[in-house]
């Protein structure tokens, strides 16, 4: 019975891993990001995602702005052009960009904190569990051709 639990567990393994990295390689092409409202629309926490990275952010707005009728936020999902989301921010992508480390990094403007988290850690380290499998499968079924020894012939 463990072994099937360990083989179902690799399964679900493999199954995060194919679809982490089919969302890292579609981050480098389009954006998808959602907006939570805090404080009845005077704050608010989202994310997004884009370029490999998982960029989570919060922000409040003053309270003479929210009531003089300005920005509020409300819940909000958008699939963007990464393309036209970097083109956007302008000079403040470029800073945002050169403040991570292997990239996992946090950026603060005026308005959002921004903490960066990297997609691609996700498929290597689910994949450790599949390719472990895959290489004890391997060792365990013989390669080859069955080869039997002959008896030597007596003279």
């Amino acid at each position: 019975m463990p072994k099937r639990i360990a083989n179902g567990l690799t399964l679900l393994s493999a199954v995060v891993c194919v679809g982490s990295a089919m969302l890292v390689a579609g981050s480098w092409r389009w954006v998808n990001a959602v907006t939570i409202p805090l404080e009845g629309g005077r704050g608010g926490i989202g994310a997004y995602v884009i370029d490999g990275r998982l960029h989570l952010w919060r922000t409040r707005i003053g309270l003479h702005t929210y009531q003089r009728g300005g920005t509020y936020y409300r819940f909000s999902y958008q699939i963007s052009s990464a393309a036209q989301f970097r083109l956007g921010r302008g000079q403040s992508w470029r800073e945002m960009a050169g403040v991570h480390w292997l990239g996992i990094g946090w950026y603060t403007t005026p308005g959002p904190k921004i903490f960066l988290l990297p997609l691609w850690l996700l498929p290597l380290l689910t994949a450790i569990a599949p390719v472990r499998w895959y290489r004890a499968q391997r060792r365990e079924g013989g390669r080859g051709f069955a080869v039997e020894g002959s008896a030597p012939e007596a003279p």
